[in-house]
């Protein structure tokens, strides 16, 4: 599983040159992670992007769970 990384203390620039929906950062269905003291300029798309998978989402919808167990946004 993908978890507990650290991104953190960088310059990103001009992303999106050749790709214009290229992000800075993609956190793609990975968990704990902490996005902090990033300089993020000059983007053709977007600066950060969080995805999960959706199924799991749905799943726990019929189940009767309250929430998305395991995936967690704080800002």
């Amino acid at each position: 599983m993908n978890t507990r990384n650290e991104i953190a203390y960088n310059t990103i620039r001009r992303t999106g040159q050749d790709k214009q929906t290229a992000p800075a950062i993609v956190l793609d269905q990975s968990s704990r992670n902490r996005v902090h003291h990033n300089f993020i300029a000059d983007t053709e798309f977007t600066a950060i992007v969080l995805t999960a998978p959706r199924q799991l989402a749905f799943d726990s919808i019929v189940e009767g769970h309250t929430g998305y167990l395991g995936r967690e946004f704080h800002y």
